[in-house]
């Protein structure tokens, strides 16, 4: 029994044993599973660690001075600026998020560059604690190449399931080329949340778990509102993802994963709308688009791609080729397979490539095919937003992210093969060893190529603030600008002429912008990655500062107080500041407030602007395409003594309605359009604004009416009648110029004289463009004798022509010396040389003025010196006297011409032009030839002789070849053709007679 009971104890026990086995296992896998979990997470730590130290000798030696310097003073120090004014912002008024204080008044003036908004969430804690803009914005440089590296780590390791690999892919991606081509634009550093998107896109597809899904549109939405440029890199990146799943997984899509997705999507949306609404807006009212021209210089070459991006990754390409060629050998928990995945990465990595050379393929600078249709024209084309971008080379950075996932591929393969060499070898090889050397020849390139010209600017802290910004901090909030502008510190002065002690020794341009993050007003000027079109304006008025119109602009943007940077000025424009200095005590608007050093700050008076000076009257072209643009002018003219300033954010509501002529004109009757008109900044003399609208599609005449009843001009109600049809020649354009005087070198001119012409023209306004002026002599028949067109800017630069100058214009004209004698017009004209379309400078009463001419007298040399056939003198009218004639045979055949030679005497100036007929009279009265025409073959009217003028007068009589032979007579006079009322002779025998009898005329035949 013992000894049963002894067996049966051993079998108990064992059984026991069992169980006890069975109850610790899933104990064991527990603890298996957190070993397993624990050493990945130490090893990511670790990863993550390395990643950090990194990044800090990869920018070293920038990385000793993270509190006081960036890596450089330009888009550094405007990405500084815009994630300061977002935590700023957010901390006091975050519903104004996007109106920033640059561009004062424009709105939305946050959206003229990237956003950066996750980059301001992370940072917000250091802004609040560490109060050093410098350092936060350091820090975020900082995390950008570690949470990228971070980033792609985690979906290296997922595809390639190697913690090595893709760590290598980390450093890959973290400090490419591409990268450190855009040290100053934080918001292209802004990459790691493509990877963590990718990541979590592939996991939801292949474990279709809600959180994944929300985990990926948080990532989508974090790259979107970092950069939208990446925005549409993304999207594209997600959508041929998406793609490549249906076509390879085609038997996993249903209709219930096309319906989550389709939700995702609308909650990326919601997330992202509020963000993108204010750059919509921006595009809508100051049209952010660019132009296919404007691309192609803004894109790459594919060799300087090659040379710049790729050749210092040549260790990268090398092992992404075992990535592609050994994938399928591999398993991975990703949706696409491992084989799947190293050709979608290399489509991406393709596409990528493709889409960065932009719109032209551009090999070399000498070797191009602008023909050549690239991919990027169909996306600018087709797809929304891309015309807003300008840089088709960002594209890269897809490229960038597939060679980390293919070199991560390629390693993990490596890593297989040569495992299975240790195990055969009788050599002794060190794994580590080997990783070692994949480590170094992955970044020594890097750092040998890419990385060698990261610096260091120290910019001013807090602690060495400019007096001048200190005191603005302490003012209330109000609107201020600082002299000279920004975009006139673009340009580095030369180096002689710095003050050593200024920390911006070349570039001024994010000067006034930074050290706002410390005060915070309202600036007109600013820098981003947008200009509001009509800076420029803004600009060429501040350039003539302290003038009458720049203090009324002031006045009429609410400007208070203007900093003037004596500095500055020294250094960029040393012949400006004598002058303002000058100028400045004539301004009594201007008071003195504060002086810093070399910093000045003036107060600006305020002052409300009356537009009941204004007097605006209305210019409607004649002619007009049916349903084309038509345009119609607007004349301004400010008839008070100070300018007139409008904001440019203003617009005129401007009702234009086409009534068909009487009301019972074809087809619609009435038509009505309502624009909004882009008003002049300033205007001080008088101004033309062009109101564009469509005609009418049915052809026909109509009454034109422009109306405005609101808006930053007096009510008015203008009109006009214009004819719409085909045909319609291209209309004149009015321009802010007057011609107020003109003089001639003589008073009247010989053949093969030089005629040397002065015009004096009157700028009444800012001139937008050059202009051209032409000077023709031009005979009765408008046939022209002499020309010469010449660019106004030869005697001054029109778009620097300041309202009011009145500049002198010469001009010279050869007469041709066979130009008989005459009084011929001088016409003036001008036209816009880019497409020669008429230009009407305006009149006294601000009225175009069409036609600008006067008359010249041409007379030929010694023609007072007469010798006369047949001498007379006989008083017509009193008004002129006919000295004689000449007649040329006294005997002629039928059908041959009688040349007849009058010589006129002026008694005094006439102010009528008389017609001379002269008619050769037939025995019974009969008329056998005449010829009536002003003298000189209407080429000198009477009203342009000078008194005691003698005008010989030649006239051509041809003999009808019918005329029977005989004795004819000669009768001559003069009439006003106007009344036909002839002049009668005083004096004489023939006193009160209407015309002068000349001597015979023989007709005889030829025997």
């Amino acid at each position: 029994m013992s000894k049963n009971s002894g067996g049966g104890v051993r079998r108990n026990d064992f059984s026991r044993g069992d169980a006890i086995d069975e109850e610790r296992a899933p104990s064991r896998q527990l603890n298996k599973e957190a070993t397993s979990s624990s050493r990945a997470a130490r090893a990511d730590l670790l990863a993550l660690l390395g990643f950090g130290l990194l990044t800090l000798l990869m920018i070293y030696p920038l990385s000793l001075h993270l509190a006081e310097a960036l890596q450089d003073t330009s888009d550094s120090l405007l990405n500084l600026w815009i994630t300061n004014w977002q935590a700023h912002q957010l901390l006091i008024s975050p519903l104004q998020l996007f109106d920033t204080n640059i561009f004062y008044p424009y709105p939305n003036t946050l959206a003229y560059s990237e956003i950066l908004f996750p980059n301001v969430l992370l940072g917000l804690p250091l802004f609040v604690f560490t109060d050093n803009h410098i350092l936060t914005y350091n820090l975020l440089f900082l995390l950008s190449f570690v949470l990228s590296a971070l980033g792609l780590y985690l979906l290296a390791y997922r595809l390639s399931g190697s913690r090595y690999a893709a760590f290598i892919a980390g450093l890959v991606f973290a400090f490419s080329p591409y990268r450190a081509g855009h040290l100053s634009q934080l918001q292209l550093l802004t990459m790691q949340w493509m990877p963590l998107a990718l990541l979590y896109l592939d996991r939801y597809l292949g474990r279709r778990k809600a959180k994944d899904g929300l985990l990926f549109c948080a990532f989508f939405t974090a790259q979107c509102l970092s950069s939208f440029y990446y925005a549409f890199y993304m999207g594209l990146a997600v959508g041929l993802y998406l793609l490549y799943y249906f076509i390879l997984r085609r038997q996993k899509v249903s209709l219930s994963l096309i319906l989550r997705l389709a939700l995702l999507g609308g909650l990326i949306a919601v997330l992202i709308t509020p963000f993108a609404w204010p750059y919509f807006q921006v595009n809508r009212d100051l049209g952010v688009e660019r132009t296919l021209p404007e691309l192609v210089a803004f894109s790459p070459r594919l060799r300087t791609l090659l040379k710049g991006y790729l050749l210092p990754c040549w260790a990268v390409l090398v092992l992404a080729v075992p990535g592609f060629f050994r994938a399928a050998k591999g398993r991975t928990p990703s949706s696409l397979g491992q084989k799947g995945n190293a050709v979608f990465y290399l489509i991406l990595a393709l596409f990528g490539l493709v889409m960065a050379l932009g719109p032209t393929l551009r090999v070399s600078k000498n070797l191009e095919w602008p023909a050549f249709p690239m991919p990027y024209r169909f996306f600018f084309a087709y797809f929304p937003g891309f015309k807003a971008m300008r840089a088709p080379g960002r594209f890269f950075s897809l490229t960038t992210l597939s060679l980390g996932v293919l070199a991560a591929l390629g390693i993990a393969s490596l890593e297989k093969a040569l495992a299975l060499l240790v195990h055969r070898s009788p050599f002794v090889i060190r794994h580590s060893l080997i990783r070692t050397g994949v480590f170094l020849l992955v970044l020594y390139p890097l750092l040998l190529r890419s990385w060698a010209h990261v610096s260091v600017a120290f910019i001013e802290g807090r602690e060495r603030l400019p007096p001048v910004y200190r005191w603005l901090a302490r003012q209330s909030p109000t609107v201020i600008v600082e002299l000279p502008l920004a975009f006139r510190l673009a340009d580095p002065p030369p180096v002689e002429s710095i003050d050593p002690s200024l920390v911006w020794p070349t570039y001024n341009l994010f000067r006034y912008q930074y050290f706002s993050t410390y005060h915070w007003q309202e600036s007109i000027d600013g820098y981003s990655g947008f200009v509001p079109p009509r800076h420029g304006e803004i600009e060429w008025e501040m350039e003539h500062f302290p003038s009458e119109r720049a203090i009324s602009l002031l006045q009429g943007l609410d400007v208070e107080y203007v900093v003037l940077h004596e500095a500055l000025y020294q250094a960029y424009r040393p012949e400006r500041w004598p002058e303002i200095q000058e100028a400045l005590p004539a301004f009594r608007e201007l008071t003195l407030v504060e002086q810093f050093g070399q910093d000045y700050v003036y107060q600006v008076q305020r002052r409300t602007q009356a537009r009941e000076s204004l007097e605006v009257k209305g210019f409607f072209p004649a002619q007009a395409v049916p349903g084309e643009k038509y345009t119609a002018y607007l004349l301004i003219a400010n008839t008070g003594a100070r300018s007139y300033a409008i904001k440019p954010i203003e617009r005129l509501p401007v009702t234009a309605t086409w009534r068909a002529d009487g009301g019972k004109g074809p087809g619609q009757q009435q038509q009505t359009v309502r624009v909004a008109v882009e008003m002049p900044l300033v205007i001080s003399g008088a101004s033309v604004v062009p109101v564009s609208f469509p005609s009418p599609i049915t052809p026909g005449e109509y009454h034109l009416l422009l109306e405005a009843a609101a808006g930053p001009l007096p009510p008015f109600s203008l009109e006009g009648s214009v004819s719409v049809g085909e045909g319609a020649e291209r209309a004149a354009e009015p321009v802010p110029v007057r011609l107020y005087d003109y003089s001639l070198d003589q008073d009247r001119y010989a053949p093969g004289d030089t005629l040397r012409l002065t015009l004096h023209w009157e700028a009444l306004d800012r001139l937008m463009g050059d202009c051209s002026a032409s000077v023709k002599l031009l005979d009765v028949d408008g046939a022209v004798l002499a020309q010469q067109d010449s660019a106004l800017y030869r005697a001054w630069q029109p778009v620097s022509w300041l309202p009011g100058d009145r500049i002198a214009d010469r001009h010279e004209l050869e007469i041709p010396p066979n130009t008989p004698l005459g009084r011929y017009r001088l016409q003036i004209s001008l036209y816009r040389p880019a497409d020669l379309s008429t230009l009407l400078p305006l009149g006294e009463e601000t009225t175009p003025v069409e036609d600008i001419s006067t008359w010249v007298k041409v007379k030929p040399p010694g023609s007072e010196q007469l010798s006369i056939q047949h001498p007379l003198h006989v008083n017509l009218g009193d008004r002129v006297t006919l000295l004689g004639y000449d007649v040329r045979p006294e005997a002629v055949q039928p059908g041959q011409p009688l040349d007849l030679t009058l010589y006129w005497q002026a008694r005094r100036e006439m102010t009528g032009d008389y017609t001379v007929f002269t008619h050769l009279v037939a025995a019974e009265g009969r008329i056998v030839a005449q010829q009536d025409n002003r003298p000189a073959e209407g080429r000198y009217p009477t009203s342009a002789w000078d008194a005691g003028e003698i005008v010989v007068d030649r006239y051509h009589l041809t003999i009808p070849p019918d005329a029977p032979d005989g004795e004819y007579h000669l009768e001559v006079g003069m009439y006003l053709l106007s009344t036909l009322e002839r002049l009668k002779i005083v004096g004489g025998s023939e006193e009160g007679q209407d015309r002068i009898l000349l001597g015979l005329v023989f007709v005889r035949r030829g025997s």
